[in-house]
């Protein structure tokens, strides 16, 4: 059941506007970081997705611009609770790779959407997303998180991981693997 209204919540934010949703968030962000806190790891991982959409709601960009929709709704006060529940589940190394994909994707998010909230945990977060990079498996989520971070109208400070990560990505061009170099 949990399940099942994980995807209806996902669905839900995804069909409707921020402005709708906005007034729900107080409900709806206690219940996910419960469930992102569960044993079963599809709960988990949907509910990583579940996060990923819910920062969309939380502080929306403006249709065809670069820039964040102005609003009345106070997010700052939704991202530490998240922030502070994906990333036990980004920094695991021993978990399902479901859920580490899905953690990699809603950490891009968080810090995409609200990384001048996460400052102070920048220099953490950012050297776990370079290790993800250099793992083959979480390679191409890592890639995506770090394009959606790169690619915020926040200007998020990526200089703990710049020279790093630009060798990692040059060492990829290299490769073989098409999806990669794409």
């Amino acid at each position: 059941l949990k399940l099942e209204t994980l995807l209806f919540l996902k669905i839900m934010l995804e069909s409707h506007g921020a402005a709708t949703l906005q007034p729900h968030v107080e409900v709806v962000c206690p219940v996910l970081v419960a469930c992102i806190s569960e044993e079963w790891y599809k709960i988990v991982a949907e509910a990583l997705r579940v996060v990923r959409v819910l920062m969309g709601v939380i502080r929306p960009r403006e249709e065809g611009a670069e820039m964040f929709s102005a609003s009345d709704f106070d997010f700052a006060e939704h991202v530490d609770p998240l922030y502070e529940a994906v990333q036990p589940r980004l920094a695991a190394h021993d978990i399902d790779q479901e859920i580490k994909e899905a953690a990699i994707a809603a950490m891009g998010a968080l810090i995409s959407t609200a990384g001048d909230e996460l400052e102070d945990e920048l220099p953490t977060v950012l050297p776990l997303l370079h290790e993800r990079l250099r793992n083959e498996i979480t390679r191409m989520p890592a890639l995506r998180a770090l394009g959606e971070i790169a690619s915020s109208p926040l200007d998020v400070d990526l200089q703990c991981i710049l020279a790093p990560v630009t060798k990692e990505l040059a060492a990829f061009l290299r490769q073989q693997s098409r999806a990669l170099k794409q």
